[in-house]
């Protein structure tokens, strides 16, 4: 795909918007102004001096209102950004390679000699440069592990090729070519002290992070960043990268919990946990789900060097996580404890398990388990243990797995709403729904607990975090009299600050309840009962729909919770479609944007709801569709991810608040 040079775009843009005149599209002289400042402001971001046509033609025919007809666009902005005249392109590239040439101190047909470029000397830069340039558009190939110069037929016959594809200079040709990705090319760059501007994105991530390593090793700081900087971009768009990545993120300073949990959560055995302190693995566990969580921290303690890293992991883990420990460090008492706590935990996961599908010999098995870890903390001595790992700690654990037994085969439930408040939401609401599902008795009390559950999350990540007053820089309200001053003296262009009591808004939730979103829709539908008040209309989908109309009670939404299946494919176009039709014009999505259901597409579902005057909000846990997103940010949704339950209830406030 041929390059455009931005300037040369900008001072050919009458001409372009002439030639869509002249095929029937109406352009304004303010959209041609428009286009050039967003082009400008568009390779800014980029940081090049240098678009692919595709991408300019996209720039250009969305500001010029004719998004549909990116190929005529593109054939005129081709069309005016280079001569007709092939023989004068083919001259200005050929003079360009002679001056590389020059620069790198070769001649045509010549060997290469590598040891001779990378040599220090007066104007070593800029003979790196040209060497690698050349390199790039094939004057320099090697043939037989030799490198050699085009001899001047060769180099005549290129540029002839390059002009005759349109390039107007050996430049432009350069920047539209693949970047060298050869180890041996990318540590000469790096020790010549380059850096990649917008080339970055079109290097293979294997070759970024070889890229990563040697500005690493040679101390090149910017460099560093600038890699560091796609490595993100790459891992937060849903690109698999090697876990190593995180030391190169963390050293640029651009290491945030969206990238550590978006490399764990896909391949958390892959993780070289050399690479993390033990509080790391401690909070990255606390993100992941739980069978997620418990194989990092089972991989961590395989792996650990010494026992007081081990034992400095374990004191920051919750016991229930240690049910994939096997091999480990620990030695005496402390791994007796740990085998302990590990029984433990499989005792509970057992139980949970029980009260899912009812099946006895996961009751037996979980009641077996917890004996047998309390047996063993009979004969640990006192004072062993320290954190969270405390033999009190491991026989909790060990006890709640047998009350959870007891309680589900006794059907007596009225203990099961203090024990589950120790758990994850998520892993309570499982024991609840097994409940649910035996009906009679059991059926109304898991309902009943389920209630008090969400009442109790959503206090913690609700209505706690409203505030009752916000400030604003417009009228009506009390005037904040030291802020306004502060902001007058720092010569603000907007100083007087009001203080106004909060009015908030209406708004629709839809709900994904697939078999994916199952912990992060109990966070959701605990945080819609903070906000009953507030919300019209509450749509829960998988590939089926539910809508629960306004006003509905806690008590509606404690029961939906039971009997929704979290299972199925999802179907987002058609929850979209479904909140189309409320009255609200403010729609909070909770979801991973997996669109499975073979429907509609998501990103036109938005755009026809913008159009309605809706605002709509995406929030979604760190793993999750990244392409869809792209899309969906495009049609005018705001997309926002939460990593608990506090992420989530700060998404839905902003969104009463706007």
């Amino acid at each position: 795909m041929r390059r455009v040079e931005v300037s040369k775009l900008i001072e050919v843009l009458p001409e372009v918007s002439e030639k869509l005149r002249a095929n029937g599209f109406k352009v304004g002289t303010s959209q041609v102004v428009e286009a050039a400042r967003l082009l400008d402001t568009y390779a800014a971001l980029k940081k090049s001096t240098y678009l692919p046509l595709d991408e300019a033609a996209f720039v250009v025919a969305s500001v010029f209102g004719i998004p549909g007809n990116i190929a005529v666009v593109a054939d005129a902005i081709d069309s005016a950004t280079h001569s007709n005249n092939v023989k004068e392109r083919f001259e200005a590239i050929e003079r360009g390679i002679a001056e590389k040439l020059e620069k790198a101190g070769l001649k045509p047909g010549q060997r290469v000699s590598r040891k001779k470029i990378a040599g220090k000397g007066k104007g070593r830069r800029e003979r790196i440069a040209a060497y690698l340039d050349l390199k790039r558009i094939g004057v320099i190939n090697r043939f037989q592990g030799v490198e050699r110069v085009a001899n001047r037929h060769e180099i005549a016959k290129l540029a002839w090729r390059l002009a005759s594809l349109g390039y107007e200079s050996l430049e432009e040709a350069i920047k539209s070519t693949r970047p060298l990705q050869s180890e041996d090319d990318l540590a000469l760059q790096v020790d010549a002290g380059f850096t990649y501007s917008g080339d970055l994105k079109r290097i293979p991530t294997n070759a970024l992070l070889k890229l990563a390593r040697r500005a690493s090793e040679m101390r090149r700081r910017r460099l560093l960043e600038e890699v560091a900087e796609e490595l993100a971009r790459r891992i937060r768009s849903g690109q698999s990268v090697d876990s190593e990545a995180l030391k190169y993120l963390d050293e640029a300073g651009l290491l945030g919990p969206m990238e550590e949990a978006a490399i764990l959560a896909r391949r958390p055995g892959d993780v070289d946990v050399s690479l993390l302190t033990p509080t790391d693995i401690a909070r990255l566990a606390s993100s992941l789900t739980e069978d997620k969580a418990a194989q990092l921290v089972a991989k961590a303690l395989r792996e650990a060097k010494s026992e007081e890293y081990a034992w400095s992991i374990l004191e920051n883990v919750d016991v229930h996580l240690l049910w994939e420990v096997g091999r480990n460090p620990l030695k005496g008492a402390r791994r007796k404890l740990l085998e302990a706590a590990a029984e433990a935990a499989r005792s509970l996961r057992e139980a949970v398990t029980y009260a899912e599908t009812g099946l006895e010999g996961h009751a037996d098995m979980a009641q077996y388990l917890a004996e047998s870890a309390i047996s063993k903390l009979a004969g640990i001595p006192k004072g062993v243990g320290g954190g969270k790992l405390t033999p009190s700690n491991v026989e909790a654990v060990a006890r709640l797995a047998e009350a959870i037994v007891d309680i589900m085969r006794s059907g007596e439930a009225d203990q099961l709403a203090g024990i589950l408040t120790r758990l994850d939401p998520s892993v309570s609401i499982k024991i609840l729904r097994g409940m649910y599902k035996r009906g009679g008795v059991l059926r109304d009390r898991s309902i009943e607990i389920a209630e008090k559950l969400l009442e109790k999350l959503s206090s913690t990540a609700g209505s706690k975090l409203l505030p009752k007053y916000i400030q604003a820089t417009s009228m009506p309200g009390r005037l904040e009299v030291r802020t306004s001053i502060y902001r007058l003296l720092r010569k603000s262009p907007d100083p007087l600050i009001f203080r106004r009591r909060l009015r908030a808004r209406q708004l629709s939730m839809a709900l994904d309840v697939s078999g994916s979103m199952s912990r992060y829709s109990v966070w959701a539908l605990a945080i819609a009962l903070s906000f009953t008040r507030n919300i019209k209309d509450l749509i829960l989908f998988s590939h089926k729909i539910e809508k629960i109309r306004h006003p509905f009670t806690p008590r509606q939404v404690a029961a939906a919770l039971m009997s929704v299946e979290f299972t199925g494919l999802t179907d987002i176009y058609g929850a979209l479609m479904a909140a189309a039709e409320s009255a609200s014009k403010r729609l909070v999505v909770v979801t991973d944007l997996k669109q499975t259901v073979q429907r509609g597409d998501v990103g036109e579902a938005v755009r026809m709801l913008k159009s309605r005057g809706f605002r709509v909000v995406f929030i979604v846990p760190p793993i999750h569709d990244h392409i869809e997103r792209e899309a969906v940010e495009l049609a005018g949704a705001r997309v926002r991810v939460a990593f608990k339950p506090e992420d989530a209830a700060r998404e839905v406030l902003y969104a009463l608040r706007r």
